[in-house]
């Protein structure tokens, strides 16, 4: 059949014909009526009073002898079905019509939308693409109905993977600001580490985040073409990138190099600076602290966000009211965290550079890139500020974390025989007294308990040795060993002992500090805690008191470095009090001086400025006048 002859049908409507036929007048318009076989002229009635089955046409006059079935059909209501929608173009034909769409029934190809009124059943009506047109020619009618069908044939190439390409569209927008991207990039920070925690990797952030990685690269179908349009479903369709994959300009590709470069200048400088000073990976239990101080500045930071701070590190910062030393753990944490994010960021815009090429979805990803270096250059520039503690500096600081600044001046408040009332308490202890007793006399560190200690019996007395911990390349000691003096232990300590031979003591950090802190009360009594003395026992606590003890034995920074498991005499000046002579005698200690022996010399302390003191000449007097 020709497409551009209509078709002869008869002039008896069907049953789902409308009844009568109005062209909407114009200024220049008489009005054209067709016969009504109720006997009132429509022209003269609102659109609303039509009698059901009418149509308003906007188009040219239909003449001749196929014009009545040229008008589009309204369909009785019955034959929708508004949950399943029209599938049938007949049955899905407007109420009112524009020009564009004055054909045959049979030439429609359009799958329109159907809006349907309940109120108001004959309103149905879809939305054309093309405005009404006025003067119609054949050829502009032919040319519309190709388009239309093309419009038709991309429809049915997109049907069947719309909605896997909106689902991977999403998820490609969604991966770079995911909450699971941190905890994934650690998780595989850790696994290169050798660290792997199997429950971290059940994590359900880490799972979604990893679902969404396959779902990242969006291929729809390529759009149907007047030359292939007949056969685009015979022939395979090459794939084409879709919205993320869009090319950006070269002015934007020219700023993605330039931040990608400067990210890849810094983690070199960090490898490097860590390369210069030997520094190793943190272990777990580093990591497990650096967690928790992380969690800690969580709540904090998400408020100076709300806030709307320019600079939320440095606020965050600035609301801890801590000791210097803390300070700085602080921030060891969160940059540790920023250079990991760094890398796996880089990793990630890597990724989508090698799939997706210099797209729209790369470019986001390198300025999320770009975001995270500017966090990491501002943690990097967190410094301690020397008005810390000041009541005025800063109005919203928070309280401090810990009670004591320092464990060593905690020193000066503990009242006189604490350590024997604390051995008395300690040997009440079936479960800790053993590993109280080594606290006491070896100052040890709660990661070296939790590691254990080796102690033998011998005739010269209890040989030691300890697994070092905080151990680099640099500084640490890898093990240490020493006598303790029999006699200056406790007479159950040295009684089980001989008898079992050698026993590995050991104890968990946690369950340790709770048995020290059940044992502070007892040993700081209410009526000592009543004149100002609130400390609470620890291993620090006891690491700081032999370290004074050993100074007032007469022992040099050397041998108290090796002793305590440094590598630097320079580190001893940071534990313990300094008495001045005279006002303290010498107290004995159970550790023998001569039998300390541990892995690395000992780097002596830099005493020249103390010696070219001493060694000053006197200045000569003049007289005045």
């Amino acid at each position: 059949m020709n497409s551009n002859t209509l078709p002869k049908q008869s002039a008896q409507p069907s049953v789902d014909e409308p009844t009568s036929i109005t062209k909407r007048p114009s200024e220049n318009d008489t009005v054209f009526t067709l016969p009504n076989p109720a006997g009132q002229p429509s022209s003269n009635l609102p659109e609303r009073a039509l009698p059901e089955g009418s149509v308003m046409w906007d188009g040219p006059e239909p003449l001749g002898e196929g014009a009545r079935s040229a008008v589009p059909r309204i369909p009785p209501m019955e034959t929708i079905n508004p949950a399943q929608g029209v599938t049938d173009p007949l049955l899905a034909m407007p109420a009112t019509a524009s020009g564009a769409a004055f054909a045959t029934a049979d030439t429609q190809p359009l799958q329109p939308d159907i809006s349907q009124s309940v109120q108001q059943p004959a309103s149905t009506t879809r939305l054309l693409n093309t405005p009404p047109t006025h003067g119609v020619i054949e050829s502009d009618v032919n040319e519309r109905r190709v388009d239309e069908k093309l419009a038709c044939a991309n429809d049915d190439i997109f049907a069947n993977d719309i909605d896997a390409l909106h689902a991977r569209q999403y998820a490609a927008l969604a991966m770079i600001h995911h909450p699971g991207l941190g905890k994934w990039s650690d998780h595989l920070l850790q696994k290169a580490q050798g660290l792997l925690d199997s429950g971290r990797a059940e994590d359900p952030d880490i799972q979604a985040f990893e679902a969404l990685l396959g779902a990242t690269t969006m291929r729809p179908k390529p759009a149907a073409t007047h030359e292939d349009q007949g056969n685009a479903g015979s022939e395979e369709r090459i794939e084409e990138p879709s919205v993320d994959d869009r090319p950006i300009s070269e002015k934007e590709c020219q700023e993605a190099f330039g931040i990608i470069q400067s990210v890849r200048s810094v983690i070199k400088e960090i490898a490097e600076t860590r390369a210069l000073r030997k520094d190793t990976q943190p272990g777990t239990a580093t990591l497990a602290d650096y967690q928790k101080r992380i969690n800690y500045l969580e709540p904090l930071f998400e408020h100076t966000l709300s806030q709307g701070s320019q600079m939320p590190w440095t606020d965050t910062f600035d609301m801890l009211n801590v000791a210097r030393s803390t300070f700085f753990q602080y921030r060891s944490a969160v940059k540790w965290q920023s250079s990991s994010r760094l890398q796996t960021l880089l990793t990630e815009q890597d990724r989508f550079q090698r799939s997706l090429g210099h797209s729209r979805a790369w470019y986001r990803a390198v300025k999320t890139l770009q975001e995270a270096l500017w966090e990491h250059q501002e943690i990097c520039a967190l410094s301690y500020d020397e008005d810390r503690g000041q009541e005025h500096w800063p109005p919203s600081r928070l309280k401090k974390e810990h009670t004591g600044k320092s464990k060593k001046l905690a020193l000066k408040k503990l009242p006189d025989g604490w350590q024997e009332r604390f051995d008395f308490f300690n040997e009440q202890s079936p479960t800790y007294r053993y590993a109280g007793v080594l606290l006491r006399f070896c100052g040890l560190r709660p990661a070296e308990l939790e590691r254990g200690v080796q102690v033998q019996w011998t005739a010269q007395g209890v040989q030691v040795r300890i697994e070092g911990a905080k151990v680099r390349d640099t500084a640490g000691q890898p093990w240490r060993s020493f006598l303790l003096n029999l006699a200056m232990l406790p007479a159950w300590f040295v009684d089980e002992l001989k008898r079992q031979g050698q026993m590995h003591i050991s104890a968990n950090s946690d369950s340790m500090r709770s048995h020290l802190g059940r044992l502070s009360t007892a040993v700081l009594n209410p009526e000592q805690r009543k004149n100002g003395c609130q400390e609470n026992l620890s291993a620090y606590l006891f690491r700081h008191a032999l370290v004074t003890q050993m100074r007032e034995s007469g022992w040099e920074s050397d041998e108290i470095a090796a002793a305590i498991g440094e590598s630097s005499a320079e580190t001893t000046r940071l534990y313990g009090l300094r008495v001045r002579g005279g006002k303290k005698p010498k107290v004995p200690i159970a550790m023998e001086k001569n039998s300390v022996a541990a892995a690395r010399a000992v780097k002596s302390a830099d005493t020249q400025g103390l010696q070219k003191w001493k060694n000053r000449k006197p200045e000569k007097l003049t007289k005045l006048g």
